[in-house]
């Protein structure tokens, strides 16, 4: 692949629109923290950050590493249209029971 391949190719749009956002999702909390901070106080920013985290350890749970697992699945299957669908349907089934029995827990924290 030469040069102007490279920087023609898609990989290279893609790997510079990710640094774009890093760098934003990065940038955005350094200016947002003091504005929040000033506005509703040190104390509830305190309970916002508590919310946030307790929210996170469910969001962990409903993942249950389907992101990794079942790409693999998608990818080995991608021409059969029949298995797709029995895949999507039980990882949608699987994080569906898993959002109540976590939505049971959270309502009884």
């Amino acid at each position: 692949m030469n040069l102007k391949q490279i920087l023609n190719s898609r990989l290279l749009s893609n790997t510079f629109n990710l640094f774009v956002l890093y760098g934003i999702s990065s940038i955005v909390p350094i200016l947002l923290v003091p504005y929040l901070l000033n506005t509703i106080g040190v104390e509830k920013y305190g309970l916002v950050n508590f919310a946030l985290i307790f929210s996170f350890y469910f969001q962990i749970v409903n993942e249950f590493g389907f992101d990794l697992s079942n790409v693999r699945h998608i990818v080995k299957n991608r021409e059969n249209i029949s298995e797709l669908g029995k895949i999507v349907s039980s990882i949608l089934q699987c994080k569906f029971i898993l959002i109540v029995c976590s939505s049971i827990v959270y309502s009884l924290v």
